[in-house]
């Protein structure tokens, strides 16, 4: 009986978590299009350009503190530990609290010291995005006791539907209703009005989302424990951010801003090929910690055999209608944006294979094999630093997608097998049995 309900509740999620992505992904598309028609090519590769920096930089400043959330919250939950639960959570907004307003600082004062050799709306749009850090990482914190909690849906509901949805309308009325041109600065200061909303209603949900039973215990922590754990999956993190982002980031220095824009939305829309995989991993995630906490490898197997199933199939389906119906897709952006096309098919490719070999750092990451994602992430980053920059100069955006396809593909098909020789199991779910 156990199973079954846990089985259903797990179907459960997974539909609501599916609606939510397809919702948010077709919010999303309606937003790009209309920044992108409203700000230009010029304008919306700035605000796109400061937008990739706010990432990485989050991403330093949550420090890697959510996948410790996400690892830990579900066990503490299960052993009914709720002492460490509490402690883990007091811990986490201490720590991203020091470390994103010392990012912010560090990042302004950058800003300031570069103003000169910067285009004005650059600087501007920068120094609006600082406001932006504290509360990405504060929002990426809440995703992971959330995510931890079985609670994915609550976890998306601010990015993928409130901040599209605001943000499409700000940018809307200030075009047509005040008849006021929209700019990236502006945009940018939409985007972190947006993010306070999501920021508040998202505490909401969260407070009546946590046991009780933590109201009734003194926390208990295990810095020192959590913060070596933290450490490696914070390298992880910002390696992999960093593997999505050298691209963008190399174009900006190499390049300038001018086709940032144009190869930003090339790579979104590539995603959408591997958007099957991103649902599967926020259900995957604490489903491979309970399974591997309890010695239950054949359970899991037999979880990713069925949700791999699903992932693939609908990953060939977009990767084929997104391959002959390119051109007619990035033409919706704006006519500059056909410019995409070939970087489109390229990143495209490399998101196909991501998705068909399944969710291997997930399975490495949650499963104590940290560090090997992280020297092979390390690897996978320098070989993308370095084809960027000798591709770049020579073909542009083109040679950007080419370098991140390649980067891609390496590090999951090497993840692959090391997930086959650790856990003696196949991530992409072809095989029914486990692997010995």
């Amino acid at each position: 009986m156990h199973k079954k309900r846990l089985s259903l509740t797990l179907k459960k999620v997974a539909t609501g978590t599916a609606t939510i992505y397809a919702i948010g992904i077709v919010l999303t598309l309606m937003s790009q299009i209309i920044l992108t028609n409203i700000l230009g090519s010029h304008q919306y590769s700035i605000y796109y350009y400061v937008l990739t920096w706010l990432f990485i930089l989050t991403i330093i400043s949550k420090f890697g503190i959510d996948i410790l959330l996400l690892r830990f919250i579900p066990k503490y939950n299960i052993k009914c530990e709720w002492q460490f639960f509490k402690g883990i959570i007091f811990w986490s907004k201490k720590n991203i609290l020091k470390t994103s307003l010392s990012i912010s600082s560090l990042y302004l004062l950058t800003v300031f010291l570069f103003r000169n050799n910067l285009e004005q709306e650059l600087t501007n749009t920068f120094y609006i995005g600082c406001l932006a850090i504290p509360l990405l990482t504060s929002i990426y914190i809440r995703y992971g006791i959330l995510k931890g909690l079985k609670h994915p849906n609550l976890s998306l509901l601010p990015e993928l539907i409130i901040s599209p949805i605001i943000l499409s309308l700000f940018v809307l009325i200030t075009e047509y209703f005040f008849n006021r041109t929209n700019t990236a600065s502006l945009t940018m200061l939409y985007y972190v009005i947006t993010l306070i909303i999501g920021s508040l209603l998202g505490q909401q949900w969260l407070k009546k989302r946590l046991p009780t039973e933590i109201h009734h215990v003194n926390p208990n922590y295990k810095s020192r424990y959590w913060l070596q754990i933290t450490f490696p999956l914070f390298i992880i993190t910002l390696l992999h951010q960093l593997l999505g982002n050298n691209d963008t980031i190399l174009l900006g220095l190499i390049n300038g801003t001018k086709n940032i824009g144009i190869y930003g939305i090339a790579s979104k829309l590539s995603l959408a090929v591997s958007f099957p995989l991103i649902v599967a991993n926020v259900l995957f995630a604490p489903i491979i910690s309970e399974c591997y906490s309890t010695n239950n490898i054949n359970g899991l197997q037999h979880k990713l055999n069925k949700g791999m199933r699903f992932v693939i199939f609908s990953s060939i389906i977009f990767f084929t209608s997104l391959i002959f119906f390119r051109e007619q897709v990035l033409t919706i952006f704006g006519k500059d944006f056909l410019q995409g096309s070939t970087s489109l098919v390229i990143l495209s490719i490399g998101q196909i294979i991501n998705a068909i070999l399944g969710p291997v750092g997930f399975l490495l990451s949650q499963t104590s094999y940290e560090k090997t994602v992280m020297k092979t992430l390390f690897l996978a980053v320098l070989l993308n630093i370095i084809l960027n920059l000798l591709l770049i100069p020579d073909y542009g955006i083109e040679g950007a997608a080419l370098a991140t396809s390649i980067s891609i593909i390496s590090w999951n098909v090497i993840l692959y097998y090391k997930v086959r020789q650790y856990l003696g199991i196949d991530a992409s779910g072809l095989f029914k049995i486990r692997i010995t």
